[in-house]
C-alpha cells in the first residue's frame, strides 16, 4: 500500500504538466502576404540599417501579440535567435520591434510573430518593401485622432 501511494505521488506532477500543452501552427508568409496582414518594415531617412517592424496588435480572430522572434541567418545557416521587446507602436494599435542591420551583409534576418496558437513566419524582412518611418506614423495617427474625435 505504501509502494503504491508513493507511486502515485510520484506520478501525480506529471499529469498536471500533460494537460498544459499549446500547439503552434507555423505559417511562412510571403512580403505581399505580410503587407496585407499588417506587417510593414520602416526606416528612417538615408538610413536604412535602422528597420521598425510594425504589426497588428491583435489579428482577425481578436488574439493579441504573445511573441516577436528574429532569426539571424549566415549562409543557410542558423546563428542567432533574439526576442526583441514588443513596444507600441505611437499612438496606433501597432506594435513594434526594432532590428539594426546591414543590409549589404549576408545575414538574412527572419520573423515571426505569435497570436494565440499561430505563428506567422516572414523568411526575410529585407524583402518587404521599406516605407518611410515619419509619414507611416503621421498617417496612422491621422487616422486614429479622426477616429477619436
Amino acid at each position: 500500500m505504501i509502494r503504491l501511494l508513493a507511486l502515485f505521488f510520484l506520478i501525480l506532477p506529471w499529469c498536471s504538466v500533460a494537460t498544459g500543452v499549446v500547439f503552434i501552427s507555423e505559417k511562412i508568409i510571403t512580403p505581399e502576404q505580410a503587407s496585407e496582414f499588417g506587417i510593414y518594415r520602416l526606416t528612417a531617412g538615408n538610413d536604412p540599417s535602422w528597420n521598425v517592424l510594425v504589426y497588428p496588435s491583435k489579428n482577425a480572430n481578436n488574439e493579441p501579440v504573445i511573441e516577436a522572434s528574429m532569426t539571424f541567418t549566415i549562409k543557410e545557416k542558423e546563428v542567432a535567435l533574439v526576442l526583441p521587446k514588443i513596444s507600441n507602436f505611437e499612438q496606433t494599435s501597432f506594435k513594434r520591434s526594432d532590428v539594426v542591420l546591414d543590409t549589404n551583409s549576408d545575414v538574412a534576418v527572419s520573423f515571426a510573430v505569435t497570436y494565440g496558437s499561430q505563428r506567422l513566419v516572414l523568411v526575410n524582412i529585407t524583402h518587404l518593401k521599406s516605407r518611410d518611418y515619419e509619414t507611416f506614423a503621421m498617417q496612422y495617427n491621422k487616422r486614429l485622432i479622426s477616429e477619436n474625435d
